[in-house]
């Protein structure tokens, strides 16, 4: 009985976190546009973008319009590696990104 219990509380949870996890990435990439500041510290300005370029002062919400360009031309692994540099300081949120590419690159292409 207590193994049923324990397995039936354990599928709940996962049923019950597994929305918001799936939407992570996409909740990540759209953080992204809200930011309009430049980045504040060197290793942001110095980081490479897709277009072989320094970030420099690029903003985050810049980040995402050179996302969305290359999205809509079809370019999606451009458009996911403008995303995961504006989020060049969270791993994990460059992981959810990857993650939740179809929706991600559904949004980007909307």
């Amino acid at each position: 009985m207590r193994t049923v219990l324990g397995l039936s509380l354990t599928l709940v949870a996962m049923l019950v976190t597994a929305p918001a996890q799936a939407g992570e990435g996409l909740g990540h990439a759209r953080w992204c546009e809200t930011d309009t500041s430049a980045p504040a510290q060197a290793p942001a300005m110095a980081a490479v973008a897709p277009d072989g370029n320094l970030r420099g002062t690029r903003s985050a919400a810049v980040l995402v319009a050179e996302a969305k360009s290359a999205a809509k031309a079809s370019r999606d692994e451009e458009a996911l590696a403008w995303l995961r540099l504006c989020q060049w300081h969270n791993q994990d949120a460059q992981n959810a990104i990857g993650a939740d590419r179809a929706d991600v690159l559904s949004w980007l292409k909307s």
